[in-house]
């Protein structure tokens, strides 16, 4: 019963907002931020074509709008599209060589085809931008455990977990790493 309640909850809050943001885009059709809004609510509802097209409607009003690069390339991905969401990110760090997403989620896409230098490349240029960036180093510990650089990845992964020790990724990778690592008991002399 709680579940329904919940659910009810969540499509309520989901149509309140999308009518709101509908009702300031009458008013102002180009409102770049109640447009990225409202691409942000479909993506997050799964709408992905419709979140693709207010992207590139931004991108129509103001071509250097490096976060619906962005978010063009997300969706791209997560369509299976890594071609055009390589594409997509490399237009948002031309306009924006630090938009640190756009890093990410590059690098993401080199550590899924195995090529792992530029992935590197990626994440470690992006905690440069923001030390406290999570995602990168988490995906850079995750790709340093499977490259078996196991004190690198100990290091990156209590570096984030010293940034926010319940982070669920952080302490999955934890858990991981050290069931990777085999310790030797050692006899005293």
């Amino acid at each position: 019963m709680n579940y329904l309640f919940t659910i009810r909850n969540i499509m309520s809050s989901y149509l309140k907002n999308l009518t709101e943001l509908q009702k300031i885009l009458k008013a102002n059709p180009k409102n770049i931020d109640v447009l990225n809004n409202l691409a942000k609510l479909y993506f997050e509802e799964n709408h992905l074509d419709k979140a693709l097209t207010i992207c590139e409607d931004i991108i129509k009003i103001n071509p250097y709008h490096s976060n619906s690069y962005n978010n063009i390339g997300m969706i791209y991905y997560l369509k299976g599209q890594n071609n055009k969401a390589k594409q997509s990110y490399t237009k948002a760090l031309h306009i924006d060589t630090n938009h640190k997403q756009a890093l990410n989620n590059l690098g993401i896409i080199y550590y899924k085809e195995n090529n792992f230098g530029d992935a590197i490349k990626c994440f470690k240029k992006a905690i440069k931008i923001d030390n406290n960036y999570l995602d990168s180093i988490n995906n850079l510990s995750s790709l340093e455990i499977e490259n078996q650089k196991y004190l690198d990845a100990l290091k990156n992964n209590l570096r984030a977990l010293n940034i926010d020790k319940f982070n669920q990724k952080s302490l999955s990778l934890l858990a991981s790493l050290l069931k990777t690592i085999k310790f030797e008991k050692y006899d005293s002399l």
